[in-house]
């Protein structure tokens, strides 16, 4: 078993791209909190139709950051 660093510094590895230029996807307070300090915190995306919920991201994550929907991905990548 891998931690969530390792399976994402082994992704980044095989794909040839930096950890610092991935952009994460998670509907979970917990994988904001272990990964935070891992990634840079602006590309953690939260979605909000997941897990915790819209009002729950919203304690850990600014707005924009939080997909409502999924065609909110277009206001990350235009």
């Amino acid at each position: 078993h891998h931690s969530k660093e390792e399976k994402i510094e082994m992704i980044c590895k095989d794909w040839g791209i930096a950890v610092t230029d991935v952009y994460y996807f998670t509907d979970s307070k917990a994988d904001v909190y272990e990964l935070e300090k891992f990634l840079n915190r602006e590309k953690i995306i939260g979605v909000s139709w997941g897990y915790c919920g819209y009002d729950k991201l919203r304690e850990l994550l600014p707005e924009n950051q939080i997909l409502k929907n999924f065609s909110d991905i277009h206001k990350i990548f235009p």
